[in-house]
């Protein structure tokens, strides 16, 4: 029986060792992620952007169409 519990404490050793590889891991990707959303564009201001591109191109159109006609 003590055999058979040495073998299962050396088990659940490897299981632990294995696990905080694994959660240092996860930290490191975790703060990788973090960077690249941080350096991304939000969404708040992409909508802005977006509205006032559209705004941009009605004025163009407008203003080209003064001229074809």
């Amino acid at each position: 029986m003590n055999d058979e519990l040495d073998v299962q404490n050396a088990m659940i050793d490897e299981i632990g060792v294995k696990v905080e590889k694994a959660g240092v891991k996860l930290q490191s990707l975790n703060q990788k992620l973090q960077n690249t959303l941080d350096k991304v564009m939000k969404g708040d201001k992409f909508l802005v952007n977006f509205v006032l591109v559209c705004v941009l191109l009605c004025i163009i159109g407008f203003i080209a169409s003064m001229f074809i006609h």
